[in-house]
């Protein structure tokens, strides 16, 4: 430590002021912060009747420092109730497995990659003013550029479009039921056997197998 500089602070330490600040800077740019503390770094703006943007934190501390990173996306709720609906209730098995799934994103990314130039992007701060200008540096992607790709990807069809330029979504039980509502059922089939129905060692009562035979009978029943 330099004469006269901030003295390091225990990442424990350094974790509950991220939180405590982003929560304080997110709530006044328009987010919706909640105070559970499963939920803690989570953060949602309304776009549409159909759509929520998500913001979140990302965080672990590893060999002695805080890492943290920004991740944005959206929920499309018909999107996500179909899922509700088909997916088996073991999937959600976890202490706050009930409080979590109704904020899950249907598909998002690290907030450095909505840049124009785009690159992922973290942080490793020391002290609180380095979680002072992290968090300053995150938020202003989260707001500009980060809303930007909300308002891009929020609906069924902006997403299949997008997808078709830049690749697969992160969710892999709502990347099929996207195919499915645009009505691409060779893709959606295609999809679901190799996501969920190819793997030879998943036994026929796992829940990813059960779900990939659900979505199946989804496909015919809808299209």
């Amino acid at each position: 430590m330099n004469v006269g500089s901030e003295p390091d602070i225990k990442p424990s330490e350094l974790r509950k002021y991220l939180y405590a600040e982003a929560d304080k800077r997110m709530k006044d740019a328009g987010f919706t912060v909640f105070s559970h503390k499963a939920l803690q770094g989570h953060y949602e703006l309304k776009i549409s009747d159909e759509c929520s943007g998500i913001a979140g934190i990302s965080q672990n501390i590893h060999c002695g420092s805080l890492h943290f990173s920004f991740s944005v996306g959206t929920r499309i709720h018909e999107v996500e109730k179909i899922v509700d609906r088909l997916r088996p209730v073991s999937v959600y098995e976890g202490k706050h497995a009930a409080l979590l799934r109704p904020h899950s994103s249907t598909m998002g990314t690290n907030a450095g990659y909505t840049l124009p130039t785009p690159s992922y992007t973290s942080h490793i701060p020391r002290t609180k003013k380095h979680v002072d200008s992290d968090l300053a540096q995150s938020i202003e992607i989260v707001t500009t550029a980060g809303i930007s790709y909300m308002k891009k990807n929020s609906s069924v069809e902006e997403i299949y479009h997008n997808m078709k330029k830049s690749g697969r979504i992160t969710n892999s039980f709502s990347e099929p039921i996207i195919y499915i509502l645009m009505k691409k059922k060779d893709e959606a089939v295609q999809l679901i056997s190799k996501e969920f129905l190819s793997k030879t060692y998943l036994s026929s009562d796992d829940p990813w197998r059960v779900y990939g035979e659900r979505l199946l009978q989804f496909v015919d029943e809808y299209l």
